[in-house]
């Protein structure tokens, strides 16, 4: 996105590279670890215990 880079394309920092505190990997990290969950249970549905691979043993 416009925000997260420069004219020529270049990735930009969007956090402070403070010690001690966490970085944008973390935070990006977080942000796509949200989206995951919900999109994962649209997916599978109310019924993913019936797809074979999450099926008990």
């Amino acid at each position: 996105t416009h925000c997260l880079t420069t004219a020529a394309g270049a990735p930009v920092a969007r956090f402070s590279t403070v010690a001690g505190e966490r970085g944008a990997a973390d935070a990006e990290r977080d942000i796509r670890r949200l989206f995951s969950y919900g999109d994962a249970a649209r997916r599978l549905g109310v019924n993913h215990q019936h797809i074979p691979v999450n099926a008990p043993r």
